[in-house]
């Protein structure tokens, strides 16, 4: 009888077997992170959204209620850190701007936005009043109060903030307030839809 040789069977080469898994997870991971910033970033509140265009960008800052429309400024605990020394980064002012914008002893609502221009220009965007409009939750259009500014933040980063008046009923749910901007200079942005 002839003798039958059998092939041994080839065992899996160890360094090619932990590539794979290493790749694998590296995939895994970048994968995970890509979803996670795209899904949570971007339906956060106070995430960056486009102007249009080559514009720039906005984002929601606050919503509060005062009786002097005055800026907001950086987190308490970023001004804590940056008062230590720690260059925590920030688009919010450390420093009030000085600038104040009601001066009618009554309670305004205002949201305020941060807006960095994507060039540098000596104007400031601002509202087309005739643009805004003011959405409930479940998307009925609302009265909108009126009452809208903006100051220099930052002419080295081109960072602004803008504030417009909204309903107080309706701060902190779902609602969203849609407007356009422009600036003197010519640029008007398509509309830009906000929570506030």
């Amino acid at each position: 009888m002839a003798s039958m040789t059998r092939k041994s069977p080839t065992k899996p080469n160890p360094e090619r077997r932990r590539r794979r898994r290493i790749f694998a997870l590296i995939g895994i991971l970048v994968g995970g992170s890509a979803a996670f910033a795209t899904l949570g970033l971007a339906s956060s509140p106070h995430a960056w959204r486009p102007l249009g265009g080559d514009h720039g960008r906005i984002r929601w800052a606050e919503t509060r209620t005062d009786y002097a429309v005055e800026p907001p400024l950086a987190p308490e605990w970023i001004r804590d850190l940056r008062k230590r020394g720690v260059p925590w980064p920030t688009d919010q002012p450390l420093e009030p701007p000085g600038a104040s914008f009601a001066a009618d002893g009554a309670e305004h609502t205002v949201a305020w936005y941060v807006v960095q221009s994507s060039r540098s220009t000596n104007e400031l965007w601002h509202v087309q009043k005739d643009s805004v409009r003011v959405t409930d939750a479940q998307g009925q259009e609302v009265y909108w109060p009126g009452g809208t500014g903006a100051v220099l933040i930052d002419p080295d980063r081109n960072l602004q903030y803008l504030y417009l008046g909204v309903p107080r009923q309706l701060s902190g749910t779902e609602a969203r307030i849609r407007f356009r901007l422009s600036r003197f200079d010519g640029p008007t942005t398509p509309e830009i839809i906000l929570p506030f």
